[in-house]
């Protein structure tokens, strides 16, 4: 451990999908102000749907936080994108944070390095692709779960910027492929994310990166 590195204890949360479940949230909140991490992650899916309602119940909720909170978004966050409303945009203003008004974002916390990406959901007739060429996961709604190019391209910056610092990538769906257990249940399609998008060799080409963190699964 280098002299700029100090300890530091953070809680996780992910997949809450606030207005699905609510018992869960207060548990989280109670052990969370209870033992005092250093901050508190979410790994996306903050709402179920994305509606207005919940995106406020989730921000009220996360308000009641006695310790720094930091953001990742789902494609449960996003299913709405393609109607036009930007939970993004909307969360940025109720919640500030080092994320502004784009999710893929970085912060620091006792010498390490966190990047943060984000992801989008839609459609898959509103995207506008050909099934054969998505790149993405098809989950068994018919939708596709996708990280925007210009967000890709950020999360690469960010990774250089990064320098030789210790880093952890942030993601709501794995940087890894998913179990067969997963595809049993039958969650999603055989189509696969992460290398489309080259994320998994963008890691690969910065050994600074020490830890990846995701939700999505509700199980790990």
């Amino acid at each position: 451990i280098s002299p700029a590195m100090q300890p530091i204890t953070f809680a996780v949360a992910g997949d809450l999908h606030v207005g699905s479940v609510s018992e869960p949230v207060q548990t989280l909140i109670r052990l969370v102000n209870e033992r005092q991490p250093d901050f508190l992650l979410f790994l996306g899916d903050l709402t179920h749907t994305a509606s207005q309602q919940e995106v406020a119940e989730f921000v009220e909720q996360v308000r009641r936080i006695t310790v720094p909170v930091y953001l990742t978004i789902g494609n449960h966050d996003t299913s709405r994108l393609v109607d036009g409303f930007d939970i993004e945009q909307r969360l940025g203003r109720m919640f500030p944070g080092p994320w502004g008004e784009s999710f893929t974002y970085g912060f620091e916390f006792g010498g390490w390095r966190f990047i943060v990406l984000t992801a989008h959901s839609g459609r898959v007739d509103q995207i506008g692709y050909q099934v054969h060429n998505i790149k993405g996961f098809i989950s068994e709604g018919g939708g596709i779960i996708r990280v925007p190019e210009d967000h890709v391209r950020r999360f690469e910056q960010l990774l250089e910027a990064a320098g030789d610092r210790p880093t952890c990538a942030v993601t709501h769906v794995p940087l890894a492929h998913m179990p067969d257990r997963i595809y049993r249940r039958g969650c999603f399609d055989q189509v696969r994310y992460i290398e489309e998008l080259h994320l998994l060799s963008l890691l690969d080409r910065h050994p600074n990166v020490r830890l990846a963190l995701a939700g999505h699964q509700h199980f790990n």
